[in-house]
């Protein structure tokens, strides 16, 4: 099985569709990320889940029902079947 780390520094976002490196992402006011800013960014009400590095990554909980397209970098890196945007930060950039 082929496994991918995470990425380092975040946050990141992961563009549905795309096997390319993660996007950088920064919140707005450079510390923690508001809800508007993240629903902007997955297309709709957020998700949030908890990986074992005690990472998260937020993504819209409507996505499969919406046939938004297959996160595979995402998914790999959480081992859970993702769809769309993802962000991925730390717990402290999600209020």
């Amino acid at each position: 099985m082929t496994t991918i780390k995470s990425a380092t520094l975040y946050p990141v976002c992961y563009d549905c569709g795309s096997v390319q490196a993660p996007i950088p992402t920064a919140p707005a006011d450079g510390k923690e990320f508001g809800l508007l800013e993240i629903q902007a960014m997955v297309h709709g009400y957020v998700e949030l889940l908890t990986l074992d590095d005690d990472t998260i990554m937020l993504f819209n909980e409507d996505g499969q029902m919406k046939n938004f397209k297959y996160n595979p970098t995402a998914s790999l890196i959480s081992q859970t079947a993702l769809v769309g945007n993802v962000l991925h930060c730390l717990p402290k950039q999600f209020p």
